[in-house]
Formats: C-alpha cells, sequence, structure tokens
C-alpha cells in the first residue's frame, strides 16, 4: 500500500473514530475517553498484618483501564485470531520495552512510542497481506470466504475481545466498502476484507486491553469479556479461546466460572510458556546458561553444558507445574532431568545420551538450591561463590530487601584460609561488613559449600573436611542451624517468608503492577495456603482468580474524568 493510500486510510481511521490521535480510546457512544494508564501499588501501608489478615477482604487496587499487550502477547493474540499454527516472529523488530518494573508484564513498562505506533502499522499491513492470500482466507474467516457482514459481526468481535458496539459495527462496514477505492488492483472482498484487517490490527481495542466498565461506586465489577480476556491473558498470554468467549456470552464468569475456567487453562500446555517466564523472571534465571569454567580444573566440563543445565532447571519446574505441585516441590523435590553428562556430574550413573531423562537425585540433594545451573552460575571460575548464593537465598525466595555493600575500597581485603569458607570469612566477618554477612547472607552460601563451582558435590577441599554447618536468621527473627544444603531447602520452605514471596511475586507479575496494601488479605491467604494448606501452584492461581482483585477494579481514574 502506497504513502498516498496510507494518508487516505489514516484519515478515514480518524475520522470513524476506529483511531484516536491525541493518545485517547473513546468510550463506549462516544462519551468520555479512557484516561492514559494509572499504575497501583508502591508504598502504601498494608490493609493488615499477619493473621489479621484472615477474614479480611482484599481492595482493588487502581491498575491500568487500557494496559498494551506485551509484544509476546501480540504475537500470540495474532496467532491465535488467525488460528495459525505458529507466531508471526513480527514483533521482534518493534520498538523494545522500556526496561522498568521488576517483571516484563509490569504496565509501567508497557508504553506506547511514535516508533511502536509505525511497528504496529507496518505489522497490521504485513499481517493483512498474509491472511487475504486465497490459501490463507478460509483458516480464519467465518464460513471460509470473506464476507463484509460475517467479517464485523464474527471475526471483529474476536478482535476486540467484546461485542461490537451499533457505531463500532458501523463503522468497520463502511470501511470495508471503501477497500475497493484504496485497493483498486484486488477483487472488492478481498480488499475490503484487507482494509478492514489493517485497521483492527492498530485499533486501540486490539493493541490495549481495553476494560470500560465504570460503576458510580468505589469499585467495578468487570463485565464478562474483561474477565474472560484477564484470565486468558493471565494463563496464556493471548485472547480468549472459543469456549472462554461462549462462557463469557452465556454469562457463565461468576466464581465459580472463574475457577473452572482457570483449571482448564491451567491444565492446557499453554500455560506452561507464562510459568517459565514468571519463574525466569522470579528466580532471576535468564543468565543462568552464560556461564564458563575451566577444562583443566573441572574435566567433566565442556562447552553447552550450561546450556544443558540450564534446560534441566527448566524442564524440572515445568514438571512442578505440570504435575500440580507445590513450592515446596520447588525447594524439596529430588525429581531431576537429567542427560548423561550432567548425571555424571551430578554421580548418576546409568544415563546415557543427551536427551533429558527423569530421575531421582542423591539425598545430599533437594530443590532448586542444589541443582547445578544455580550453584554454578553462582559461582567463581574456580571456587563456590558463598556470598551470592547467600544473596540469592535472600532476596528471590526470601524478598528479603539486603542492604547496599558499604565502601570496601580503603579495606585491606587479606583473604586468609585454607578453605573457601574460611578465607571468605576472613574478609566478612568482620567491621561494616559482619553486620549483613554474619547472619544473613553468608549462612545460606556456607550450608552449600558442598557443592563445588559447577555444583558436583565435594566433601574435601584442600584436605580439610568442608562445613557446611552454619546458623541461618530470617527476617522475622528466628533462626536455623542446618548443616548442608538439604537442610537449608528445609528450614527455607519452612519459614513463612519464602511462601509470602512467592505469592507477591505471582499477584505483581499476573497483574501487571506493584504489590499494594489493599493486597495483604491476598497475599496471606495465598501464602498461608502454601505454606499449612498445601497449596498447589494451580491453588494459587485460582485463589488470583477468584478475588476480588481480580473480578472487580477500583473507580479511581473514574473519579478524576
Amino acid at each position: 500500500m502506497g504513502t498516498g493510500s496510507w494518508r487516505l486510510l489514516a484519515a478515514l481511521l480518524v475520522s470513524t473514530g476506529l483511531l484516536a490521535c491525541d493518545g485517547t480510546i473513546d468510550a463506549p457512544g462516544g462519551g468520555t475517553p479512557l484516561e492514559p494508564p494509572v499504575i497501583g501499588g508502591g508504598d502504601d501501608p498494608p490493609l493488615c498484618e499477619g493473621a489479621a489478615c484472615e477474614d479480611v477482604p482484599e481492595e482493588p487496587v487502581a491498575t491500568s483501564r487500557i494496559p498494551r499487550l506485551t509484544h509476546t502477547q501480540w504475537e500470540k493474540t495474532v496467532r491465535d485470531l488467525f488460528r495459525l499454527d505458529a507466531i508471526t516472529g513480527l514483533a521482534r523488530d518493534f520498538d523494545p520495552d522500556a526496561p522498568a518494573g521488576s517483571f516484563s508484564t509490569n504496565e509501567g513498562r508497557l508504553v506506547m512510542s511514535a516508533g511502536l505506533w509505525q511497528d504496529y502499522q507496518r505489522a497490521a499491513e504485513q499481517v493483512a497481506a498474509m491472511m487475504t492470500a486465497p490459501d490463507q482466507i478460509a483458516r480464519w474467516a467465518p464460513g471460509g470466504s470473506i464476507q463484509r457482514d460475517s467479517l464485523v459481526a464474527e471475526f471483529a468481535p474476536r478482535a476486540y475481545r467484546h461485542p461490537l458496539t451499533r457505531d463500532q459495527s458501523e463503522r468497520l462496514s463502511t470501511l470495508f466498502d471503501e477497500g475497493a477505492r484504496l485497493y483498486p488492483e484486488l477483487e472488492p472482498s478481498i480488499a475490503g476484507g484487507r482494509v478492514v484487517l489493517e485497521a483492527i490490527l492498530q485499533a486501540p481495542r486490539f493493541v490495549y486491553r481495553v476494560e470500560e466498565s465504570l460503576d458510580g461506586g468505589d469499585t467495578t465489577e468487570l463485565d464478562q469479556y474483561e474477565l474472560a480476556s484477564r484470565l486468558s491473558y493471565l494463563l496464556w498470554g493471548s485472547m480468549p479461546d472459543d469456549a472462554l468467549f461462549a462462557a463469557a456470552e452465556a454469562g457463565e464468569l461468576d466464581e465459580n466460572g472463574l475457577r473452572f475456567h482457570a483449571g482448564r487453562l491451567y491444565d492446557d500446555p499453554r500455560s506452561s510458556d507464562m510459568f517459565e517466564a514468571f519463574h525466569l523472571e522470579h528466580f532471576d534465571m535468564s543468565t543462568w546458561a552464560d556461564v564458563n569454567k575451566e577444562t583443566e580444573v573441572f574435566p567433566d566440563w565442556r562447552e553447552g553444558l550450561g546450556d544443558d543445565m540450564f534446560a534441566a532447571t527448566q524442564a524440572f519446574l515445568d514438571n512442578i507445574v505440570r504435575s500440580n505441585g507445590t513450592l515446596r516441590d520447588m525447594l524439596l523435590s529430588r525429581r531431576a532431568f537429567v542427560n548423561e553428562d550432567l548425571a555424571r556430574v551430578y554421580g548418576i550413573e546409568g544415563i546415557s545420551g543427551d536427551d533429558l531423562r527423569e530421575v531421582t537425585l542423591p539425598e545430599s540433594r533437594a530443590g532448586i538450591l542444589t541443582r547445578l545451573s544455580f550453584l554454578t552460575y553462582w559461582s567463581a571460575l574456580r571456587t563456590p561463590d558463598p556470598i551470592h548464593r547467600g544473596l540469592f537465598v535472600n532476596t528471590n525466595i526470601l524478598c528479603r530487601e539486603v542492604p547496599p555493600a558499604p565502601d570496601i575500597t580503603d579495606l585491606d581485603l587479606n583473604f586468609t584460609g585454607a578453605t573457601n569458607r574460611e578465607r571468605v570469612a576472613s574478609v566478612t566477618h568482620e567491621g561494616s561488613c559482619a553486620s549483613c554477612h554474619l547472619t544473613m547472607i553468608n549462612p545460606p552460601g556456607f550450608a552449600l559449600e558442598s557443592f563445588d563451582a559447577i555444583g558436583a558435590e565435594q566433601l574435601v577441599e584442600n584436605g580439610v573436611p568442608v562445613d557446611t554447618l552454619t546458623t541461618f536468621g530470617f527476617e522475622d527473627g528466628s533462626q536455623a542451624t542446618v548443616d548442608g544444603g538439604v537442610e537449608l531447602s528445609e528450614a527455607v520452605a519452612e519459614n513463612p517468608a519464602a511462601h509470602r514471596c512467592y505469592a507477591s511475586n505471582l499477584l505483581e507479575f499476573a497483574f501487571g503492577r506493584p504489590v499494594a496494601g489493599g493486597d495483604a488479605p491476598l497475599i496471606f491467604r495465598m501464602a498461608e495456603g502454601s505454606r499449612t494448606g498445601g497449596f498447589t501452584v494451580r491453588d494459587l492461581i485460582v485463589e488470583l482468580v477468584t478475588s476480588r482483585t481480580f473480578r472487580l477494579r477500583t473507580n479511581q481514574e473514574g473519579a478524576s474524568e
């Protein structure tokens, strides 16, 4: 489509209200536009604390009513809208999202730049051209052919994830009829279909997840279609499927309906992508495969072994999700996936080949803290790194704030001792370092000293038995004396902070905003269910999607309109 045609199309789109040049989205019937994103969360005080939260309902938190699709969500939505077998790959060339927020789903980073808007325009043109090719039309078009009425009545509502108003339908119908003038070289129905697809794929109601419901009180019950979209984008990162659309149309997404469909979407393999992304960010795993060791020091090391270690940890976590496992399983299970080279490092015999196979690890191992990928990444070139291993336990497992390191440029770092533990202790157990290192940072790392720089078990170092006995002070004031990685993992799994950390991060990832004070009751229920009630990851998701926070939204934005 040439530049002149684009100008004509842009004028038509704006004049019909399908696009808004001022950055707003028209409300139904041409009412007050939706405002820019308002991101909830932050430093507001918790609604309640501890057991006092048990019978307190959570309060919905102010969030954006128009969160933009992430690039991954855009790809999956295009794939599912047109019933393709794979994503288009076009989003690889989109303007990258801003590196704001602790999770990739955080609404604060999903801005609309001028470059990204051009990317959407270009991608819309490419997808529309591809999907109006003769061999692709039957894949997605209602009835197997492009007809104006069915395109507007059946396809467009799926694209917008919501029934169309009469005004929206009329606008798209008018645009379809303009197709022959904009693409005179094409057969009229193909031309009309292409123009409508181009418009839909650029429409705010496609590239944003619009929530227009607004009551007169403090909170608003989301309508059925908005709930369907919240659920599908949470678990699949994509638009609702036909069954979820049907449930929304029938008004079945009450608390019981949400519970049923949350379980259905969770059980579908498509949810694996969501949990892989969450665990990658929650455990800060994105660079774990990027490791290298010296083969003269570690004969079992080879190029690519770091990739295998990382893949094995991902397989372990996915297996927990798929087998209805718990956070305790992530911290304590000896189930693992190994190939021949990984089995050799673990000390497991009888495994051959490059493919990963499920095994049971030796009794000296338990959960993610004793996996090769974690232990290898958090190591120096030749020795374990107890400081960073300990920091990981504190920050990524317990969500504990660790003060920044003091300025040590003027200190004499005189490492002394026969073992790695002794050398680390020699420079961290005195002075300004000691306050954090003695009971907080070093103990978890010291408990893991029996695993070397590639995660293999080592019981002796320089002729001296490795010492893994240590006392770890938790943030709540409790202490645990542990000896080795298994006892460390057990102590962590018993501490409420681990379950609160996982629940809080899961909520933040799912809702795309920082945790807020009104979330305290929901986080308490999730954390206590995980710690004492045997809640599986699936149970945690069901708790999320049946909560008031999921089903309602605050009208804070409405009050300022």
